[in-house]
């Protein structure tokens, strides 16, 4: 298998060695027909933020794709934009990322990051900072809320393995730069 975020001088050679080898050809690839799927089946088309969009960022949340090694051609803008003062926050069950790029790092447990979002919905609402066009805009809102307030903060959080002092710095837009990753 193979995907795009590797195109460059070597693009090819990979299809050269396992054609040489007489192997099974892939068509397609795993990264851009995969996302360009899911954009569709999540939102209902592909319209979404150009990239560059990243250099006017003021604040940039990574969530578990390793700019470094995968996504190359967005980790330059994410570092272009550091250089500006944006500030970054790297959120991926690995922590090998290029911490150049962010400021904070929240580790999390994998497969289990659907429990933070919750976690950070709860804290919205428990802080009356949800907005009513927002309520009126999300189906099944209700049904959605009571089953965030009977899970508990500290039970969604332990859920994903994220301590409740990194959910308060996301959930507060990682102010300042005074504590940098190690």
């Amino acid at each position: 298998m193979r995907g795009y975020g590797y195109r460059g001088v070597l693009a090819q050679a990979s299809l050269n060695f396992f054609a040489a080898l007489n192997s099974s050809q892939l068509y397609g690839s795993l990264c851009d027909e995969a996302g360009i799927e899911a954009c569709v089946r999540d939102f209902g088309s592909l319209n979404h933020n150009n990239p560059q969009e990243l250099l006017n960022a003021s604040r940039i949340v990574n969530w578990g794709r390793d700019l470094a090694r995968s996504s190359m051609h967005t980790g330059a803008f994410v570092s272009q934009a550091r250089k500006s003062g944006a500030t970054g926050l790297n959120i991926s069950p690995e922590g090998k990322s290029d911490k150049s790029l962010y400021d904070y790092n929240i580790l999390i447990r994998p497969g289990c990051d659907r429990f933070l979002p919750a976690a950070i919905i709860r804290m919205l609402v428990d802080s009356g900072k949800v907005k009513p066009r927002l309520v009126a805009r999300t189906a099944n809102w209700p049904s959605f809320q009571s089953t965030l307030l009977s899970a508990g903060l500290s039970v969604l959080l332990s859920a994903c393995q994220v301590s409740a002092a990194d959910a308060r710095r996301f959930f507060n837009g990682m102010p300042g730069r005074s504590q940098q990753l190690p």
